[in-house]
Parts: structure tokens; C-alpha cells; sequence
């Protein structure tokens, strides 16, 4: 029997782990693993003009959030340069790997080159896939068995790179703001316009070809 294509989905509507890693993971990938560890930070990824890819920083708690809006979900992270970045991506699957394309490229050693996905699947929730990676996918201090669905303020481990996953499934409508208080508002803003540099001061008396009369604030 042929293996699952990449784009098979099983009864749940979304992906298996096999079809996808089908697509992603290979021997070639696992033998250029090195199984050295140090204690050095995960490097960035590079492309041949030397631009940075990721760019973890050492000592700042590193976060990715799933967000929904409709049927489109996306990720916000501060894995990559350090600040937060707001990733689209169609299929709603984020790659994290040493591949250079990836959606979370890194060039620790410890990672194969596609080793897992994160995945959005609708009325489920952002799943963890493991690739079939040599050195397994960790969620709360616990392998991945080829899947995991994601929950609020998940530790994630992936080779040297950690982060918390968090997601919202709450939402609260808030009142209308109280009429004083826009009003206090709006006179902030009033009192903080800046004053224009020119004022044009139209006369319906003068004559349509005469020029408009132009006062200077500079």
C-alpha cells in the first residue's frame, strides 16, 4: 500500500502526523544531525547574504499565541529577532526546523531539518506534530506521540529551543465607555493637535480668481 499523500486527512478533518512527515522528514534530514550538546544559544538561521533568520535571546522569556479571527488563524511570537512578528501562513502549518524556509528556522544542531509543525485545525484547536524527529518534540516535560493538542501556557521544547504556547478559548464583551470619560478623552485630544501651519482663509466676497489668503504660523 502507497503511503499517505501530504495532503491526506484522516476522520478528525486534518492531517496525520505520518502524511505530513511524509513530506517533510527523510533519512538524508536525520543524518546531518549532530547529537552534540552545548551550551551555546541556538544560532539564527542564515541565508547566503548572512540575514538573520531567528534570533533568540538569551534571558527573555520566548512565547508563540495561536490566534483565531474567523476561519483564519495565525501565529504571534518573539522567537524570531527578538520582537514580536505576526506569522500568516495559508495552510494554518507553521514549521519549526533548521530548514531555511521554515516558519521557525534555527540552525541548532539538535533539530532535523522539518522536526515538527504546528497546525491549525478549525473547531479543534493548534495541534504539536512531531516529524518523526531523531530527537522528539516535548510538551509540559512529556514527548509528543505524533500529535498534541496545544493548551493555554503549554511549555514547549524543541531541541534547545523553549517557549510557552498560549491560546485563548474565553471571550468577554465589555461595556460601552462611560460618556465622561470620552469626554476626557476627547479634550486630550483637542489640547494635544497640533496647531496647523497654515491657515487659508476663504472670502465668498472676493472674486473666484483671486488667490485665497494664506496666514503663516511658522
Amino acid at each position: 500500500m502507497n503511503p499517505p499523500s501530504s495532503s491526506a486527512q484522516n476522520r478528525h478533518g486534518f492531517e496525520s502526523s505520518s502524511s505530513i512527515a511524509n513530506g517533510f522528514s527523510s533519512a538524508e534530514d536525520k543524518s546531518e544531525l549532530s547529537l552534540d550538546v552545548d551550551d551555546a544559544e541556538p544560532e539564527m538561521a542564515q541565508d547566503g547574504d548572512g540575514d538573520d533568520y531567528a534570533s533568540p535571546m538569551g534571558g527573555v522569556k520566548h512565547y508563540v499565541q495561536g490566534v483565531l479571527q474567523g476561519q483564519q488563524a495565525y501565529l504571534i511570537t518573539n522567537l524570531l529577532r527578538g520582537e514580536s512578528l505576526t506569522l500568516f501562513q495559508p495552510q494554518m502549518v507553521w514549521t519549526i526546523g533548521r530548514n531555511r524556509q521554515a516558519a521557525f528556522p534555527f540552525t541548532d544542531k539538535k533539530l532535523s531539518r522539518r522536526h515538527a509543525v504546528i497546525q491549525y485545525v478549525p473547531q479543534k484547536g493548534f495541534y504539536l506534530i512531531d516529524l518523526n524527529s531523531m530527537n522528539g518534540s516535548f510538551v509540559n516535560d512529556g514527548q509528543v506521540q505524533q500529535r498534541q493538542l496545544l493548551q493555554d501556557a503549554d511549555r514547549v521544547h524543541i531541541g534547545r529551543i523553549c517557549f510557552t504556547f498560549f491560546v485563548s478559548h474565553l471571550y468577554r464583551q465589555l461595556e460601552e465607555m462611560h460618556p465622561e470619560v470620552l469626554a476626557r478623552l476627547n479634550a486630550l485630544d483637542t489640547r494635544s493637535a497640533p496647531l496647523p501651519t497654515e491657515l487659508v482663509l476663504k472670502n465668498d466676497l472676493m472674486p473666484e480668481d483671486e488667490e485665497d489668503t494664506i496666514i503663516s504660523f511658522r
